[in-house]
Order: structure tokens, then C-alpha cells, then sequence
């Protein structure tokens, strides 16, 4: 077996391993957390005419979806699914996971290590694992329009070969119909690379960007058709679904209005998201800087990538937290041009033997530095219940660690060199920012923590209690009806997306305004604590639950920055509603159960 034959089938299997990773990760337990409101309008708006339907919903009221393409992909998955919290995930899951993949296509123009560790971070990346696991349209236009980019790249380079050239014009053609289709992102996304081009024009020659120009249109006027087709398609749900010919107005609209109107995640937030969540920042800045050092115009056009996004995420005044995604991704491709000069400048200098020291080196570091993080955690958890005498040894004990930590440096440094100790802190910090980003995807998607407001990233969420709600009412339907779904459900004002979605398959009561003042009133009432009628009939009983909360804070950062990073506590408001269920539906319920206690305890057998 030759070495370049080894090379290839090795550059493949770890580009496997890093799909494979970057899939797990996406399309692992992706009904961990329930829907919350925004996913649900979405979710709700796709499962219109299949069996996953909700008879609460008010389509005909509701705001068409915002994205066709979402929509129509999310329908025909559940026209082949049982309707769950994953299906509406399971799109944007897999948009991500292709995504990991992307890079790939550059092996020719980068190398094959640099788009390999791209594509790693990209898997591995906190925040965008996270908006590939949400319910919306955002990883649908990043990958849509990473397609484009990549097709029309490849077109332009193989203007010599007319087969492979129009091949790769109609991709590029069918991307543009898909970032067309995906939703008001996109229209963010054209946004920024047009600031980028912009700027690019001051930093790159004039025949360059006037060629460019004539290329697009000269693409444009072969392919114009296919992208045409390709949305009438998408939009029109091949035929099924003519509801997407609206929602493709309706996304223009709201990306429009959106411009006035102010949105509940502010810019502050968004930035700390990235800070506390995506510790790769730091090797970007190192990149920054080179870039402003070297001019080279790949990484010049990274880093406006990155300015515009920032200017457009600072200044769009409906921004969302999924709106970060451009600013982590070209966070992460400047990141590889540093890693690339971190690791040929890792591998330069000493032989085998002082090689491997220098990892032990680095390891004891690693050691010293992750029993520090323990010793504060364990300061802080004594601090916030004021006992002092168990919490300032602690902090002691931690600052002691990073003390002999700072000497063993110091000590390897004048043992064996001052690159030898540079290099071992350069192999600890890597591992600790490797533990900092898989703290961070567990901490977002895999954790109870996950489903609460006290993350920087969701400004709301649906509590788990929402899904105990739903448990409670079938059951009650169940001892009543035999059905899961068999009574009918009335709502006090307009449902909120997450419990129409969630209370899907029952019927919605279809009497009077003045349901609970009738003797065939609905079965089951909700309605928020605040505004429960002062009318309510003694016929009713039930209980209280808090479905929602969210964020409780202003600033960037919560009131108390270290018990967040540690506990995960900081200032939530929650949203309380009560079930109210007729009171001889209740008393049908309590004797069976009854009656089942006394089946499992063996009374009343004979």
C-alpha cells in the first residue's frame, strides 16, 4: 500500500469520525427539552395537514411560518413520524451535521488537515450544536448558503472542464432557491456578506471585485431559472402546500419590520453568550491580530466576516439568540489559521524524548489546574449559604494550586528551556479549552439546567413541568374516557404556541364565550393564575403549575457572575397556569385509582 493511498483513506476516516461526532451530538436525545413558544409556532405551522396536527391551534389567526423551506421539509417528516418533541428538530439537526462536512469541499484550496480541523470545531462548536437542535430555520440558511458559496467557488474553478462547470452552476442555482426559501435569516446573512464585500472592496484589487461582480451576474442569467423553480417548488410544498407562497412574502415582511420592532434578546447578552459559551474566541483574537499583521486576503475576508456580522447582530434591533450563528462561524475559521501556526510551531524544536516530557509537563499542569476549578466550585457552593469557615480554605486551596502551577512552569523552564515550559503551558491550555467546550454543549442540551432561563442563550423556555401537565390530563381523560385524548379542552385567552403543541391531540371545546357558565361546559379549563374568572363555577377543580419562565435579568451578565458559572442560579420569572377539570371528571379519576391501590395491595380479591 503506497503512502499517499494510506494518507487519503486516512484523511477520510477521521473526516467520518468528525461527521459522526458532530451527528451524535446534533441527533442525541433531541426531545430532551420541550418545545418552547418559538419552536412551537413553527412546529405547529409544518404539521398542518398531518396526523400531528393540533385542533387547538388557530391557523387560520396565526402568523403564516416564517420560513417555506423549514416548513415544507418538517412536513414531510411528519408525514412519515409519529409527532414528537425531536421531529421538529430533526431538520435542522441534520442541516448541522452537513454542515460539519462542508469544509471538506476547500481540501483542494486549504489542505486537508486545516478543513479537517475545521470541520472538528465546527462539530464541536457549543453554540452551534445547540442552534442545530432548535426548532428553527437558522441552520437551514447557514448551511444553504455555505452550499452556495462552495458551489459557485467550485464552479469558478473549472471553467476549463464545461461539464463540471454547469453542474456545479445548477448546485449553486438550487442553493440560491434554498436560501431564498429558508426563512428571514437569510435575508440577515445577505446582509452581512454584502457589508463584507463592501469592505473587501478597499482591501483587494479593483479587477478582482469587478470580475466577481460580472461572474455572479453572468451565473445568474444561465441558472436564473433553476433557482426560480427551485423556490416555486419549496414554496408551493411540490404541490401539496400552497400556504408557502405566503409564508415567503411573510419572511420578507418580518425580517422588514423587524427593524422596528425590539426584540428580547439584547446584544450584550448575545456577546457574553459567546464569551461564556465559545472559549475558541481567544485563539480567533490571537488570528485577528494576524491578520491585521499579514493582510492575506482569506483571512481579511474572515475577519470582515466577522465585523459585519457583529455590526449587523448589534444593530438589527429584533436580533435572536440564533442569530449568533455567523459571528461563531467565522470566529472558528480564523481560529484554524492559528492552529495551523500553533501546531507547526508545537511540532518545531525538541527531539522524542523531551517531547514526551513536555506533554508530562503539560499534564501535571492540567491537573493542577482542573483541581483549582474544583476548590472554587467548592468555594462558591459554601459562599452562597454565608459559611465562611468551610468556603475560605477553599478559595485558599485553589489559589494554591494555580500558585505551584506557575512554579512547576517556572521550573521546567529553567530545567529545560523557556520554549520546552511555553510549550507544556500550550498543551494545558488546550486540554482545559477542550474540557471548556464540552462543559459548555452538556451544559446547553444535556443537562436539567438546560431547560431553564438561567442559560445566556434562551431568553424563555418550557419547563419540564409542561410535559407532567400533559400526563396529568390524560390520565384524567383516560379514567374517564379510555382515550388519551378524549375530553375537550378550553382556553381562558389564546393558547401559547408550546401548550397547543403539546396538547395537541385534544379536541378544543367548540361552545359559547361563556363555556364555564354552562352545564355542558368543556371538560378541561386553563388558564393563567392572573386570570382565572372571579365567575368560576365550584364545579371546577384542579391544580397549578409553573410551564414557563424567562430570563430575569437586564445587564449582560447575572447579578452574580460565579454562582451562575458554578450553580446555574440567577433571577427567572416564571409564568404559572392552572388546569381546571370538572369535578365529577375528578372523581372518576380518584376511584380508579383507588381501586388500583387496592388491586396492587391484594384487597377485594377473593
Amino acid at each position: 500500500m503506497s503512502k499517499r493511498h494510506f494518507s487519503i483513506r486516512f484523511d477520510y476516516a477521521a473526516l467520518a469520525l468528525i461527521v459522526l461526532l458532530g451527528a451524535w451530538l446534533r441527533f442525541r436525545v433531541l426531545s430532551i427539552l420541550p418545545l418552547n413558544n418559538a419552536e412551537a409556532v413553527l412546529a405547529l405551522s409544518a404539521a398542518e395537514g398531518t396526523p400531528g396536527a393540533s385542533e387547538i391551534w388557530d391557523s387560520a389567526s396565526s402568523e403564516p411560518s416564517s420560513s417555506p423551506l423549514y416548513s415544507f421539509l418538517t412536513w414531510v417528516v411528519f408525514m412519515l413520524l409519529p409527532a414528537s418533541d425531536a421531529v421538529p428538530r430533526l431538520i435542522p439537526a441534520a442541516a448541522g451535521t452537513l454542515l460539519v462536512f462542508l469544509p471538506w469541499m476547500f481540501r483542494e484550496k486549504a489542505g486537508r488537515l486545516p478543513v479537517l480541523l475545521a470541520s472538528f470545531l465546527i462539530a464541536v462548536s457549543p453554540l452551534l450544536v445547540t442552534i442545530s437542535r432548535t426548532a428553527s430555520s437558522a441552520m437551514l440558511s447557514v448551511t444553504a448558503i455555505s452550499g452556495f458559496v462552495i458551489a459557485f467557488w467550485r464552479m469558478e474553478q473549472s471553467l476549463t472542464i464545461p461539464q463540471a462547470r454547469k453542474t456545479w452552476a445548477a448546485t449553486a442555482a438550487v442553493s440560491a432557491g434554498l436560501i431564498i426559501t429558508s426563512g428571514p435569516e437569510s435575508l440577515t446573512a445577505l446582509l452581512i456578506f454584502g457589508i463584507t464585500m463592501y469592505l473587501l472592496n478597499f482591501a483587494s484589487p479593483a479587477d478582482f471585485m469587478k470580475r466577481f461582480w460580472q461572474d455572479l451576474w453572468l451565473w445568474l442569467r444561465e441558472t436564473g431559472i433553476i433557482v426560480l423553480v427551485t423556490v416555486v417548488f419549496i414554496a408551493s410544498g411540490a404541490g401539496f402546500r400552497t400556504s408557502g407562497a405566503v409564508a415567503l412574502f411573510h419572511s420578507a415582511g418580518q425580517w422588514i419590520t423587524g427593524w422596528g420592532t425590539q426584540g428580547g434578546y439584547s446584544p450584550l447578552t448575545g456577546f457574553a453568550s459567546i464569551f461564556i459559551y465559545e472559549p475558541i474566541w481567544l485563539v480567533a483574537l490571537a488570528c485577528i491580530v494576524l491578520a491585521m499583521l499579514r493582510r492575506s486576503r482569506d483571512q481579511l475576508l474572515l475577519l470582515f466576516l466577522f465585523i459585519s456580522a457583529s455590526l449587523v447582530y448589534l444593530f438589527y434591533p429584533a436580533r435572536t439568540g440564533t442569530g449568533l450563528v455567523w459571528i461563531v462561524l467565522t470566529l472558528i475559521l480564523l481560529s484554524v489559521y492559528f492552529l495551523m501556526f500553533f501546531l507547526a510551531w508545537l511540532s518545531s524544536g525538541p527531539d522524542e524524548e523531551i517531547s514526551l516530557e513536555m506533554i508530562g509537563a503539560g499534564t501535571v499542569l492540567f491537573v493542577l489546574m482542573i483541581f483549582a476549578y474544583l476548590q472554587t466550585g467548592g468555594y462558591v457552593q459554601h459562599a452562597a449559604v454565608a459559611d465562611m469557615a468551610e468556603a475560605v480554605p477553599r478559595l485558599g486551596i485553589a489559589l494554591g494550586a494555580v500558585v505551584t502551577g506557575i512554579v512547576v512552569l517556572v521550573f521546567f523552564g529553567f530545567g529545560w528551556g523557556w520554549k520546552f515550559a511555553l510549550k507544556g503551558g500550550s498543551i494545558t491550555a488546550s486540554f482545559l479549552l477542550l474540557c471548556a467546550i464540552i462543559s459548555s454543549i452538556w451544559h446547553l442540551n444535556f443537562l436539567p439546567s438546560s431547560a431553564t432561563a438561567s442559560e445566556f442563550w434562551r431568553v424563555s423556555v418550557s419547563r419540564q413541568e409542561i410535559r407532567s401537565f400533559l400526563d396529568s390530563m390524560e390520565n384524567i381523560s383516560i379514567a374517564n374516557t379510555g382515550d388519551k385524548s378524549g375530553l375537550t379542552v378550553y382556553f381562558e385567552e389564546p393558547a401559547p404556541p408550546a401548550l397547543a403543541w403539546h396538547l395537541r391531540r385534544f379536541p378544543a371545546y367548540k361552545g359559547s364565550e361563556n363555556a364555564l357558565l354552562e352545564n355542558t361546559g368543556p371538560d378541561i379549563f386553563l388558564s393563567p393564575v392572573l386570570n382565572i374568572p372571579v365567575s368560576l363555577p365550584s364545579a371546577y377543580t384542579g391544580r397549578t403549575s409553573t410551564l414557563f419562565e424567562r430570563k430575569g435579568w437586564l445587564q449582560a451578565f447575572p447579578p452574580n457572575l460565579l454562582r451562575w458559572w458554578y450553580k446555574r442560579q440567577a433571577p427567572v420569572y416564571y409564568e404559572e397556569w392552572t388546569l381546571l377539570v370538572r369535578s365529577d371528571l375528578m372523581f372518576v379519576e380518584m376511584e380508579n385509582l383507588i381501586e388500583s391501590d387496592n388491586l396492587e395491595s391484594g384487597e377485594g380479591i377473593e
